[in-house]
């Protein structure tokens, strides 16, 4: 019934939720500081891959049944608990009194946290208002699930690279070139009326929004370690970040083109990146930089 489906879903996302933080700090403790940004954007690219899995595995559940389906995939997330219990953790990280006080009022952090509410936002926006365009020129679902598949494709494959170049040459770098490429890309998607002209842009959006996850999250693991905040709970305020503009994106998009066009919410999203970017051009790299390796 609705209910058990509804609670199913809650137990899932706050599961989703220790899922990353965990992983990710996990994945900080294990990796040396010049190779951060690379397997960060290594795990993105797992996430993403995770994620074009799904709708396949949603076929095979229409097919066969959702019960073995689900009952099958809570045998592996339970071998993977069990497999995970297995392997040596991570030093714990002490918590220290009023360290989410601290990390709020951290420009470093705030800055990483608001370049990982960005993407979110502008993937809500363009999750919904895509998807009706593309319906209102006649395309199937399938048709419209192949453009995002292959956008999410490339971004999976992008990831690691995009995080190794934050290695070598600065997070700044990349977050830079995707905030220029996401202004453009966001004006693109206003000026665009006919499908043949979204699709390629669509593709554009998964490259230039999916060069902000690994260079901003590399950059909050390192504005914590110089803080001395807990990664864990680092990256569990990465969560909200992500958590608040995912969620905020679908409905702001579809009120803001109800009232005025598609045009609208594309534009604002525009003026944000561009604001954001003039300051990440102004920020100096030095404090933004790699750290050292010990």
């Amino acid at each position: 019934d609705a209910w058990t489906l509804g609670g199913a879903r809650l137990a899932q996302g706050l599961g989703g939720s220790l899922a990353w933080a965990g992983a990710l700090t996990w994945l900080i403790a294990g990796t040396p500081r010049a190779r951060r940004g690379e397997m960060l954007g290594t795990a993105i690219g797992s996430a993403i891959f995770g994620a074009l899995l799904g709708p396949a595995i949603g076929a095979l559940a229409h097919n066969i049944g959702t019960r073995p389906v689900f009952i099958g995939l809570a045998l592996l997330a339970a071998g993977l608990a069990a497999w995970a219990l297995r392997i040596p953790p991570a030093d714990a990280e002490p918590l220290r009194p009023g360290a989410i006080a601290r990390a709020v009022r951290e420009p470093r952090v705030l800055g990483a946290l608001w370049l990982m509410t960005i993407p979110a936002l502008v993937f809500g926006i363009v999750g919904v208002l895509v998807p009706l365009e593309l319906d209102r020129a006649g395309w199937t679902a399938a048709a419209i699930a192949a453009a995002w598949i292959s956008s999410a494709a490339i971004e999976m494959f992008i990831a690691p690279l995009i995080g190794r170049v934050s290695d070598r040459r600065g997070r700044l770098l990349p977050l830079r070139a995707g905030l220029g490429g996401a202004v453009v890309v966001l004006v693109a998607f206003a000026l665009a009326d006919r499908p043949a002209a979204v699709v390629p842009i669509l593709v554009l959006c998964g490259i230039t929004f999916g060069a902000f996850w690994a260079p901003a999250m590399a950059l909050l693991a390192d504005a914590a370690e110089r803080m001395g905040l807990a990664q864990g709970l680092a990256f569990g305020l990465m969560n909200v970040a992500w958590g608040a503009g995912n969620a905020l994106g679908p409905p702001l998009g579809g009120v803001l083109a109800d009232a005025a066009g598609d045009a609208l919410p594309y534009a604002l999203a525009a003026l944000v990146c561009a604001g954001t970017f003039l300051f990440a051009i102004r920020v100096g790299t030095r404090d933004v930089g790699v750290p050292e390796t010990p």
